[in-house]
């Protein structure tokens, strides 16, 4: 609202400033001068202020800061105000300039340079800030995302390290030939294996093994308790339906969830994924 009003107030000055040089005078030269010196100046000046004035308005309703785009644009418009301005204060102290004309260039000129080109400059600061922000903001992100993939990058390689872990392929075999006779020992070689894992990677909260039918065949929680009995049935979660779908040595990540234990969200609320 600030930057609507006064940069309208300014433009509405420059009008007034051109329709006054339009006012006959004594002397035919002087109305002549005016007319052709002083008329197309302030009508390009408002010409590129009111372009000036659009840009950054539609910039500010945006919300946005100002691309290097519109700060050319913005640049290359000011360039030709400045040129014009420039050209119209040289009327000041001239012998041909009247009183009333000299008196209301003064007054455009404390207007148009000091609440116009005040407000510009806190506009365009602004928007610096809002741009240093935003790229430091992006930085931090592209930090984080970097540091999280290559924690995925950690968590994958451990999957197809543990496996490939002879102990986990002959469970599989067992579950796969219904080899009930070393079934039992070789949960528990897998539970000791999980175990010891959890041991040295401290970042998983639980390591599990599901069968083919999602029933949960090892389960080691990472919070220093032991090996969990467990045959918890986990085929109807949405994790297990995507998961075994896949293919050999591939690993799928699920989205960010809520830990559930006996069909039921746990509390203190624990984010898995």
């Amino acid at each position: 609202n600030e930057w609507l009003n006064i940069a309208t107030a300014n433009i509405n000055y420059e009008f007034n400033l051109r329709n006054f040089a339009f006012v006959p005078q004594n002397k035919k030269e002087q109305i002549l001068y005016l007319n052709t010196v002083l008329r197309p100046k302030v009508a390009r000046l408002c010409e590129f202020v009111g372009l000036e004035r659009a840009l950054v308005g539609n910039t500010i309703a945006s919300g946005k800061h100002f691309s290097s785009e519109t700060m050319n644009k913005i640049k290359h418009y000011r360039s030709i105000v400045e040129l014009s301005l420039e050209q119209i204060l040289l009327l000041k102290g001239q012998p041909s300039t009247s009183k009333e004309m000299e008196q209301a260039i003064v007054t455009f000129e404390k207007y148009f340079l000091q609440s116009f080109q005040l407000l510009r400059e806190n506009v365009f600061t602004a928007s610096k800030k809002q741009e240093e922000a935003i790229k430091l903001v992006s930085t931090r992100l592209a930090r984080r995302k970097a540091f999280f993939q290559n924690y995925l990058t950690g968590i994958s390689s451990d999957l197809l390290n543990l496996s490939q872990h002879p102990t986990v392929i002959n469970l599989a075999h067992a579950l796969t030939e219904k080899e009930e006779a070393h079934l039992a020992e070789r949960i528990n070689a897998v539970k000791t294996l999980f175990d010891k894992f959890s041991q040295v990677k401290t970042v998983y909260m639980q390591i599990r093994y599901l069968d083919n039918s999602g029933k949960e065949r090892v389960r080691v929680d990472g919070n220093g308790s032991k090996p969990i009995n467990s045959e918890q049935l986990q085929s109807n979660r949405y994790f297990f339906q995507k998961l075994i779908n896949l293919s050999g040595g591939e690993i799928s990540f699920s989205p960010l969830d809520l830990n559930m234990e006996h069909g039921k969200i746990e509390r203190h609320f624990q984010p898995i994924f």
